[in-house]
């Protein structure tokens, strides 16, 4: 029992920490949206204005912005199955703690049961 509600906190800590990594990661890709829409902006500008050299130069940075998402993208996607993955591993720890102290409660009540018969 004591083995199982280590391995619940343990887990649990870890999950609370993965789940920390993950809002912060998603944080970071709005700021990578945010910096992507500028780029896209400013391109647009240089487009209308016949600025070539600027155009490419913020096309360079939109594409690494965009391959940067990507990454982002994927690293999210396997965190998240992560997070499901552990809060199911916790939810079935903690049903197995569940059984076994409703199994030693049962246990328990046998034996005291038995000691009130043999008094008699």
């Amino acid at each position: 029992m004591n083995i199982n509600r280590m391995e619940a906190e343990i887990l649990s800590e870890k999950l609370e920490e993965l789940k920390l990594k993950l809002s912060r990661t998603i944080s970071q890709m709005q700021l990578i949206d945010n910096r992507m829409r500028d780029l896209l902006q400013r391109m647009r500008r240089a487009a209308t204005n016949k600025k070539h050299s600027f155009r490419y130069n913020l096309k360079m940075r939109a594409t690494i912005a965009g391959g940067l998402k990507i990454v982002y993208t994927d690293y999210v996607t396997k965190k998240a199955d992560e997070v499901a993955m552990m809060e199911q591993a916790l939810e079935a720890l903690r049903q197995r703690q569940q059984a076994e102290a409703v199994e030693q409660a049962e246990a328990r009540e046998e034996a005291e049961g038995e000691a009130a018969q043999q008094e008699h």
